[in-house]
């Protein structure tokens, strides 16, 4: 995901890439980062 957006699961359903509005920066509580990976541009 890029800057002010996440990569969510949902349960039971699929994985997104949203944007991270008000709610959802009012609620973080952590982030992960996978071993081997890069952000893309």
């Amino acid at each position: 995901g890029g800057e002010g957006r996440m990569i969510h699961a949902y349960w039971g359903r699929c994985v997104v890439e949203s944007w991270m509005g008000r709610w959802w920066r009012a609620r973080l509580v952590a982030a992960f980062a996978w071993p081997g990976t890069t952000a893309k541009d």
